[in-house]
């Protein structure tokens, strides 16, 4: 099942080392969510040291948080940087006391905004102890995209600068994260993220200290990599992230596409990478969930029935655990589950080790809904016309299933008709064994 995360509007922050935070959890026993139950849970958490600076690509937002101190500006370094050049201007322009952030946009335009329109647009920009943040979503006006290694991006240069007096500090905020990168096979999913990233450094050499990969946002040893069939790979153009279809920590969803049975695969892997270029290091990190392609499963029906037992005995499946059985129409009667098993129908659900299952119907061939064919010159054949209501929850989201079924027999009427008219001296019809000509008529009643 898909894992829980909380994401803070506000937790108490010491030194930008420790962490707390109180949550109020509520819990309910019915759809309606009525009557909740609540708790309350406080946490802590540590994260230290921090890079210099730190990048998370989430799954509808990246950020980027920067180290603030206030170092020297050297004018060669601005003048070389055409991002931080196009920022300059603006900075020393610049109202004393104040936040600004200049976007840089292709064809050397930009944008600049102050803290508060920045907000307004849907950006975020907060500062804490020791950091500068930036935070965009994918689709925010000012993001660009761009292909990089064949990886489709979405790509935000930012400058923030603060104003006073006898100073002006300008920090690179700029940010970049993939918007894609998978491919899938019906056995294996494959997820590339750039080795280098353009927009994040000023030259293509730089020093990779460490390359890691987890799931659910914990990072996993090599061991576990390996238990799991995972793959992690690095080269110097792709970071390469290669999972199973199936594997530990995914889970499968059923779907309905023109009321056929298609289930998906789900897992949401991360990749940490952490470079230096120049003495300071960036940590770049990675949250990436994933959902296959649909895949096509349509149910089969599996006719068990042995026939001298005259009952049908069908199997539908095979079905994920998130797929109910509603309903039967059996001819034109439709029936829920308890209706049918009262009637005598003798429904079954089958559960498997994995959570599969599968739905066993049993019914007379003596039922009225049965129909029935006579096949000359002495076959009768039973139908059982079905449809099958289906439910995929928590959705509510139904298809149905249609099949029609068939049984032969021997038809024993004529079998008696024929043992009457041609052997009158026998009082059973199992009498009938000794005599080859009417065996071979009646063999299906006499067996």
């Amino acid at each position: 099942m898909p894992s829980s995360l909380l994401l803070s509007c506000f937790a108490q922050n010491t030194n930008d080392e420790t962490y707390k935070l109180t949550v109020q959890i509520s819990v309910f026993s019915n759809s309606a969510m009525t009557s909740a139950s609540s708790y309350v849970q406080s946490m802590t958490c540590r994260y230290s040291p921090w890079a210099e600076r730190e990048i998370l690509c989430e799954r509808n937002y990246m950020e980027v948080s920067v180290r603030r101190g206030v170092p020297l500006i050297e004018p060669n370094f601005v003048q070389d940087d055409p991002d931080w050049s196009l920022a300059y201007p603006e900075a020393t322009a610049a109202d004393n006391s104040i936040w600004k952030i200049v976007f840089h946009l292709p064809a050397n335009r930009k944008t600049t905004m102050t803290v508060a329109r920045a907000m307004t647009n849907g950006y975020g920009i907060n500062t804490t102890p020791t950091r500068i943040l930036v935070r965009a979503a994918y689709n925010s006006t000012e993001s660009q995209p761009q292909v990089i290694q064949t990886v489709p991006m979405a790509v935000l240069r930012s400058t923030t600068f603060y104003k006073q007096r006898w100073m002006v500090m300008m920090v690179d905020t700029a940010v970049t994260c993939p918007t894609d990168g998978t491919a899938f096979t019906e056995q294996m999913i494959t997820w590339n993220v750039p080795h280098v990233l353009p927009p994040l450094v000023p030259t293509p050499q730089i020093t990779t200290l460490d390359v890691q990969m987890g799931v659910d946002g914990r990072k996993l040893d090599p061991a576990t990599i390996h238990s799991r069939d995972y793959k992690l790979d690095v080269s110097p153009q792709l970071i390469t992230v290669k999972i199973p279809v199936g594997a530990v920590r995914g889970y499968y969803k059923s779907h309905v596409l023109d009321n056929t049975y298609v289930i998906s695969y789900s897992i949401e892997p991360m990749l940490e990478h952490t470079w230096q270029d120049g003495p300071e290091k960036t940590k770049y990190t990675v949250l990436h969930p994933i959902t296959t392609p649909f895949m096509p499963r349509p149910p089969v029906v599996t006719n068990n029935t042995v026939p001298k037992a005259r009952v049908f005995n069908v199997t539908l499946g095979t079905f994920l655990p998130d797929v109910e059985l509603v309903k039967i129409i059996v001819g034109p009667e439709t029936l829920t589950v308890p209706e049918a098993n009262l009637k005598g129908y003798n429904v079954q659900e089958h559960v498997f080790p994995n959570g599969s299952k599968t739905y066993t119907l049993q019914v007379p061939f003596e039922d009225p809904n049965v129909k029935q064919k006579v096949t000359p010159p002495d076959t009768r054949t039973y139908i059982l016309p079905l449809t099958y209501l289906l439910n995929i929850m928590p959705e509510n989201t139904p298809f149905t299933h249609p099949a029609v079924v068939e049984a032969i027999l021997k038809d024993i009427s004529k079998c008696l008709t024929y043992l009457v008219y041609n052997y009158p001296f026998l009082t059973n019809p199992v009498h009938c064994r000794g005599n080859s000509s009417c065996s071979s008529t009646c063999s299906n009643w006499l067996l």
